[in-house]
């Protein structure tokens, strides 16, 4: 098989921080010309809508959305989480398949911890863990499996609001917009760092249409369910 050199840009802007992966580097120049695009139109709706900011359960589409924020009201709608539980994966969805337009094979695109994947060569994802014990864990993900979405969720890291008490919750789905709701909704069901708890958590995730499947470490206690890529690595914290 013939390799596929792989080039990899990494962006800030404003909270924003952006990895794009692609064997065609125009598409990743591309690709962030359309993230600053959809960024502002984001930010000019959320300017004039800031109540979508304050809301925790999903809301209607309104046909005067644009366009990344109907892909967060429907993914937030099916996993039953408010619109901004899915931002991150709206943005990584569209700068992925801008990606696309360009005829790129490989095309990853990682906006925090989430991301949208198409490739035809394996890919290494990793996850920040950030627990007492663990630091980061390394996916495989195989071209047969994608495209893909991946987000991960934490009640202990990160920006964004949780109910739950998760160190980690990994959603693999359809899409990383869905992706992006899911781990949210997973994180806040797990509510105790118990088998119980997290066994409900990871069942009612899963049920969720276009999960694929759910990770999650919670504590002293690691749960799968559904399909999960090949763990390659997991990093322990120093100490």
């Amino acid at each position: 098989m013939k390799s596929i050199k792989i080039y990899e840009k990494r962006y800030r802007y404003k909270e924003s921080i952006l990895r794009l992966r692609s064997d065609n580097i125009a598409a990743i120049d591309y690709g962030f010309k359309t993230f600053l695009a959809r960024r502002i139109e984001l930010e000019d709706y959320v300017s004039s809508n800031p109540w979508i900011k304050y809301v925790l359960d999903p809301i209607d589409i309104d046909d005067g959305m644009p366009e990344v924020v109907k892909r967060m009201v429907s993914a937030s709608s099916i996993a039953g989480v408010g619109p901004l539980a899915s931002v991150a994966g709206a943005l990584a969805d569209l700068i992925c398949e801008s990606m696309l337009e360009l005829d790129a094979s490989v095309a990853i695109a990682e906006n925090g911890g989430e991301a949208s994947i198409v490739s035809t060569i394996p890919i290494v994802l990793e996850a920040y863990i950030g627990s007492d014990e663990l630091d980061y864990i390394y996916f495989e993900i195989d071209p047969c499996d994608t495209p893909l979405g991946v987000a991960s969720s934490s009640a202990r890291h990160g920006g964004g609001i949780s109910f739950g008490i998760a160190d980690l919750a990994t959603v693999f789905a359809e899409n990383a917009a869905l992706a992006d709701a899911a781990a949210t909704r997973l994180c806040n069901l797990v509510d105790s760092v118990s088998k119980d708890s997290i066994e409900y958590a990871l069942r009612e995730t899963y049920s969720i249409p276009g999960v694929k499947g759910c990770f999650i470490v919670v504590g002293g206690y690691v749960g799968c369910i559904g399909w999960n890529p090949k763990i390659l690595s997991v990093s322990r914290r120093l100490r």
